[in-house]
């Protein structure tokens, strides 16, 4: 092998090593500034237990201008049929609420068999410049529901 031979050798050796280089290094910086989002849903489990008038309740945030989708799982675990509403505070007229139900059997007020359960979606549509935080709830008796002063029942219409 003459010396010209062994020096484009020793040149394209050296081309792929840094190409290989900036390879990994692309792949590495690729890596780290890859943006991920992940949407996080909000789940909140009511277990009705009892006949006595039962309240659950939680509060989610809803900056301005955005939607929240919170998963009301309802299930009944006791021996009987029990009557449950799902209601929210405050009331604004900034506030858009909507239901949909997983079993079209069951919206946000009815009657629970015993051993039964669905999920309610509760849709959240804040139309104001602030954040508003709102508190969901499930009331539930074995007579007529009682719920709290100053609440809205979930209406049983979509937002979508």
């Amino acid at each position: 092998m003459d010396k010209r031979e062994k020096a484009n050798n020793i040149y394209l050796m050296a081309i792929i090593f840094v190409g290989l280089i900036g390879l990994g290094i692309g792949s590495t910086l690729a890596m780290f500034n890859t943006l991920a989002t992940i949407d996080n849903p909000i789940t909140f489990n009511s277990s009705l237990t009892s006949t006595n008038l039962l309240t659950e309740t939680i509060e989610v945030t809803v900056p301005a201008g955005e939607e929240k989708d919170v998963d009301v799982i309802i299930s009944n675990t006791y021996s009987d049929s029990l009557n449950y509403a799902v209601w929210y505070t405050p009331s604004s007229n900034d506030l858009e609420v909507g239901s949909e139900s997983s079993n079209n059997s069951y919206g946000p007020v009815g009657l629970l068999p015993s051993s039964g359960d669905f999920i309610l979606t509760v849709e959240l549509r804040n139309n104001s410049a602030s954040s508003m935080a709102i508190t969901i709830g499930v009331s539930s008796s074995g007579d007529n529901v009682v719920t709290p002063s100053g609440v809205t029942n979930v209406p049983s219409i979509s937002l979508s």
